[in-house]
Order: C-alpha cells, then sequence, then structure tokens
C-alpha cells in the first residue's frame, strides 16, 4: 500500500514514528516503494510512479480535502487522480469532510473519538499587537498562525521573555524546535512558536502544555479546524 500526505512534514514525522519508507523531496520514489509493503510519500512523489506498477497497489489519500484547497496546485492534483485511477483500490481519508463530494463514494465509514476535546474559543472582530502580546505573556505555551513573516518576527522580539522560535517554508530546516515536533511530537524547549501555514495539514503537535492557540487573518474553516486540531 502508498501512504499519501500532502507536504514533506507529514511524510518526515510518519516516517519516523512508524519506521517505514518514505519520498519526499529529492528522495528518488522506486527505491523507496522497492523497501516495504507499505511506503508513505507526498503527491509529487506519487504521480512519478508508473500506472502499471500501480496496478497492485492500495492509495491511502490521506488530508483529502487538501485536493480542494490548493487548487494552485492544479495541475499536480489532476495527475494525482490520473494515477489513482489506475491503483487496485483507493481510500480516501479526512478529519476536515465539509468539502467532499459524498455522492462519489462507493461507502463511508465515519470515526470519532469517544472522548471530544472541548476548546474555548474567542473571536475578535478586531485585534490589535498588545492584544496577541497579552496572549502570549500569559499563556504557558502557545501557537500562532499568520502568513506573514515579518509579523512573526515581530511578535517573537516583542516578547523577550518567552522562548519563541519562528517557523516558515524557508526556515524550518534550521529550525531546532521544527526537527523536535516532526520526530518526537513536542516543544519542550520552546515556549511557543510562531509559524506560517507551513505547519498546518497533517503534522501531529502532542505537546500537552500548550494553553493558547491564536490564528490571525484566516477565514478558511478547514484551516482553522486543522491548525487547532
Amino acid at each position: 500500500s502508498i501512504f499519501i500526505v500532502p507536504n514533506s512534514i507529514n511524510v518526515e514525522q510518519i516516517k519516523v514514528e512508524y519506521k517505514i519508507p518514505g519520498a519526499w523531496g529529492d528522495i528518488p520514489v522506486m527505491p523507496e516503494l522497492e523497501k516495504g509493503n507499505v511506503v508513505v510519500m507526498t503527491w509529487d512523489k506519487f504521480i512519478q510512479i508508473d500506472k502499471e506498477i500501480l496496478k497492485e497497489y492500495i492509495v491511502v489519500l490521506d488530508e483529502v480535502h487538501q485536493t480542494l484547497i490548493d487548487m494552485f496546485r492544479i495541475k499536480k492534483i489532476n495527475k494525482l487522480y490520473e494515477n489513482l485511477a489506475a491503483a487496485k483500490g483507493q481510500l480516501d481519508i479526512t478529519a476536515t469532510p465539509n468539502k467532499l463530494n459524498f455522492s462519489e463514494y462507493s461507502y463511508i465509514l465515519e470515526y470519532k473519538q469517544e472522548v471530544q476535546t472541548k476548546y474555548n474559543v474567542k473571536i475578535y472582530n478586531e485585534i490589535n499587537d498588545d492584544t496577541v502580546c497579552n496572549i502570549i505573556r500569559n499563556s504557558n505555551k502557545f501557537a500562532l498562525l499568520k502568513d506573514d513573516t515579518n509579523y512573526l518576527n515581530f511578535m517573537k522580539e516583542n516578547n523577550p521573555t518567552k522562548k519563541i522560535d519562528v517557523i516558515t517554508s524557508s526556515t524550518r530546516n534550521l529550525s531546532k524546535t521544527y526537527k523536535e515536533l516532526v520526530s518526537k511530537g513536542t516543544m519542550k524547549k520552546v515556549e511557543g512558536i510562531c509559524n506560517t501555514s507551513v505547519l498546518i495539514a497533517g503534522l501531529n503537535i502532542k505537546e500537552p502544555n500548550i494553553t493558547d492557540v491564536i490564528i490571525i487573518g484566516v477565514k478558511d474553516m478547514a484551516t482553522i479546524k486543522q491548525y487547532v486540531a
């Protein structure tokens, strides 16, 4: 079976956590495919596999709703579905099903946690820097999402009493916190992360001490749910 995830972060974490082969970035897909019966990879790597080979595989497409959100990747999405059609079987998985057309599925299996997480949510029509800084200063640990690197660095600089790491697509491989999130799902050495949407889809952060999650400027409900979860 082939497990497909939206981005390299997911592959890195799954590969480490479950000790299975995986392909992303510059890692060639075919050698990884030959290493085991279960392989994880990004969309980009999956579309490189010959359709004849895929006839032997069951394919699991995780975060399937992303194919309806990331329309700027339309060429890759079209090729993704072309290759999926060649597979022996296909399973789609999502925790954000509101964008899906359920009539396309032959059956639907739903799973819910026995204990549902309860969140205290505050929505601000207008928010200023002082409000955000106040939340950060009073938090045990926090996570802040905003697609603005300058703003994230500004928040770090204006909260010197907190150990904060800024994680973006261009800096993530230089971040020790990023490596810890991928390998262990924790952020023990810092008190907060300020990140762009690079950390949204599928990354499992198992940090029990986070008291505040701050999301600024995001209107897509699926993205908000993904980050809070």
